[in-house]
């Protein structure tokens, strides 16, 4: 198995909107709790939902704008950790290891 997957997502709000998203995923967030990659990728997208992030964004985004077309789990997880931690759990019933030392998986 790779050790990342890279993931397109698609969102319709129809008939508003279609987005597509790229995903990054390292390894140590499927792996070591025996998951399959889509799952934790499910965990972030949810979380992203729940805080009602915008769907795209378009040009330069200042450092406050989390990049929502193109991002990893990992910035998912440093951004908001707890509360991916609760998602990852209520997704997939594992607990999430700190990710302190893991921030570059």
């Amino acid at each position: 198995m790779p050790t990342v997957w890279e993931h397109v997502v698609t969102s319709t709000d129809f008939p508003i909107l279609t987005a597509h998203c790229r995903v990054i995923i390292g390894k140590a967030y499927y792996e070591r709790y025996e998951v399959l990659p889509e799952a934790a990728i499910e965990a972030a997208l949810a979380l992203m939902l729940q805080l009602k992030l915008p769907r795209h964004s378009e040009g330069m985004l200042t450092p406050a704008e989390f990049p929502v077309n193109y991002f990893t789990v990992s910035e998912i997880e440093q951004w908001w950790p707890e509360e991916f931690a609760a998602s990852f759990l209520h997704t997939t019933g594992k607990n999430l290891q700190s990710g302190q030392d893991y921030f570059w998986r």
